[in-house]
């Protein structure tokens, strides 16, 4: 999408850059010099004195412990990590799954170590997305206060999901239970916080291939396979299109915020923008693996991820044109230096071309 001035693309990209290069922060200083307010996107744990909460106006991350009328408290389970026995690696006693799904609205449970507290997380998340939509339709236009706090535990319960990428054999279970599904609908979200929270959480699901092990296939864990599933499952719940639709998204409210001075709000839309390219990268090197590479893994998916790729190939192509575009006459001119915005378009556009142009048996990705 075209960026509305030159002044506004610069404030943008130097946003971005701050944000992928670790350097951007949030924080609010109480009166006796303690920090009051650390934005976190996500709960990565206790601080001691703090509490992870929304407020409206401030934002979501660690609040100074003090009461507010307006904030609603989040009680967020630090996760475990896995210790599966080789038995639980396939599907465990459903009786477990019906325990495990009474878990209370607005409270997120972390609990990923077995395929049951998996499938139960799914339906968790599917729960609060349904009841969010619900509210949504009803008060939207009466009273938006009466979903803000289903908005908040939907938000609470997306944070902890990207967690499974320690074991990507799960994905399966995430999947079989409905929760890619979920997770693509959480991307078209008109609460953009909400989206940028689900970008992330697919960026961190949708690894680098190169990065997974096939894991102990005859004991159920395969990892490269549980990767493949999960790609081709965001191809089929709309994911492909949704995460284009979102780069222009992510970049206007990013340009936004940094001509209003919400540099808070800028840092969230620009972070997602990041995490978005590094999904698309990711998922389209997962497709080169299954088309155009050499193992014989190459099955129903890579046709699923390639239908997928054809139909939002124009249009993702047309935005990185348009990003790339002043970074090649910048080389031409011999001036400036790529950011890390043009980078990653660089390398996702490298993706696209080997998948259009390396793989004759597919049709091309643009007529």
């Amino acid at each position: 999408m075209m960026q509305s001035s030159s002044s506004s693309s610069s404030a943008f990209e130097s946003t971005l850059d701050r944000v992928l290069t670790g350097s951007s922060s949030s924080t609010s200083i109480s009166s006796v010099g303690q920090p009051s307010f650390v934005a976190s996107s996500r709960f990565t744990g206790p601080m001691l004195g703090y509490v992870y909460r929304s407020i409206p106006g401030i934002g979501l991350g660690y609040h100074l412990d003090s009461t507010s009328s307006d904030a609603t408290t989040l009680t967020l389970k630090p996760s475990r990590k896995r210790s599966l026995p080789e038995e639980e690696a396939n599907d465990a006693n459903d009786a477990n799954d019906d325990v495990a799904d009474e878990i209370p609205v607005g409270v997120s449970s972390v609990d990923l170590s077995s395929p049951a507290a998996v499938r139960s997380h799914a339906r968790q998340l599917t729960r609060l997305y349904e009841s969010n939509a619900s509210l949504r339709a009803d008060y939207l236009s009466s009273a938006p206060s009466r979903f803000m706090e289903s908005e908040l535990a939907l938000h609470a319960a997306l944070c902890p999901t990207s967690d499974l990428a320690a074991d990507p054999s799960f994905y399966v279970h995430l999947i079989g239970a409905g929760g890619a599904r979920t997770l693509a609908g959480c991307l078209e979200h008109d609460n953009v916080d909400l989206a940028a929270e689900a970008a992330g959480t697919w960026a961190g699901l949708m690894m680098d291939p190169d990065e997974v092990d096939d894991g102990d296939k005859d004991g159920g864990r395969d990892g490269r396979g549980g990767l493949e599933r999960l790609a081709a499952s965001f191809a089929e719940e709309g994911g492909a299109e949704a995460s284009v639709r979102n780069l222009g998204r992510f970049q206007e409210e990013a340009e936004r915020c940094t001509e209003t001075g919400e540099a808070a709000a800028g840092a969230v839309a620009s972070k997602a923008l990041g995490d978005t390219l590094n999904l698309l990268e990711n998922w389209t090197e997962v497709a080169k693996d299954l088309i155009i590479g050499d193992d014989e893994r190459v099955d129903d998916s890579g046709s699923v991820i390639m239908e997928a790729l054809i139909r939002v190939g124009p249009g993702l192509l047309s935005w990185l044109f348009l990003v790339l575009l002043p970074d090649i006459k910048n080389k031409k001119s011999g001036s400036g230096t790529p950011s890390p915005l043009t980078m990653r378009s660089s390398d996702l556009l490298a993706n696209l071309l080997a998948l259009a142009f390396t793989s004759p048996r597919h049709a091309p990705l643009c007529p």
